[in-house]
């Protein structure tokens, strides 16, 4: 039983590092998008990462995309280790990645957003605009500063929301991990919650079945099943 904890467990990790990689690739064409209708380069965001890091576009890329990896890792994690947070529905799969990509955008982008990424949007529309005045440069990354903190939250919510629903759909199509009652047939996310489920629900059942064989009872025709299987095994003809 342990085998299939630690298998379905590892299932989760690895459905939320897929769910990561997807909500990046969505989030990174949104965000190009986004750019591109505020009359900057699609790969604004990555070039002022990439100045204020002192990394370059290709890098700021790679941070972006390793960024997306991480959180879906620890994603994972969360849904195997924490039961206030295991999955048991796509729905609910998609309102933990929001608020995973709502912790993100309040831990990880926020602060960057206020504090390397104006000098680095500077920096940016004056190479664009080499003509403008500093003053005229300050005024354009102020008013579009509201604009990149608004798309940002909202390129969160989608990361999130990609992330949870990859992760729930994959849970949701990997029946094989969970765990059946064999006296009633309830199915559970896992050895702790079935054993929990038993200790409660059948642990003052009485026991009405009997082997007609040799007297004894058992608490569920299934039980009586096995017994009978195992002590009274029927002779080959």
């Amino acid at each position: 039983m342990h085998r299939y904890v630690k298998n379905f467990n590892w299932k989760r990790n690895w459905l939320g590092t897929s769910g990561g990689f997807v909500g990046v690739i969505v989030m990174t064409i949104v965000m190009v998008m986004m750019f591109s209708m505020m009359g900057l380069p699609g790969e604004a965001f990555f070039a002022m990462v990439g100045i204020g890091m002192g990394v370059g576009v290709p890098g700021a890329a790679v941070l972006h995309t390793l960024t997306g990896l991480i959180i879906g890792v620890i994603f994972g994690a969360a849904v195997s280790k924490v039961s206030l947070f295991r999955i048991t529905s796509v729905g609910k799969g998609i309102g933990l990645g929001i608020l995973a990509g709502i912790v993100a955008f309040s831990v990880l982008f926020l602060p960057m957003a206020i504090n390397v990424l104006p000098p680095a949007m500077m920096a940016l529309l004056q190479s664009m605009q080499p003509q403008a005045s500093r003053e005229m440069i300050m005024q354009m990354a102020q008013s579009m500063l509201p604009a990149l903190l608004g798309g940002g939250f909202v390129l969160h919510i989608i990361y999130g929301a990609v992330l949870g629903s990859v992760t729930g759909f994959g849970l949701k199509a990997t029946p094989d991990g969970r765990y059946a009652c064999k006296d009633c047939g309830a199915v559970f996310q896992s050895e702790k919650e079935l054993m929990g489920h038993a200790q409660t629900a059948h642990k003052q059942m009485k026991k009405e079945f009997t082997c007609e064989a040799c007297g004894g009872s058992f608490r569920s025709k299934a039980e009586l099943g096995e017994h009978v299987k195992a002590a009274h095994p029927m002779p080959k003809p």
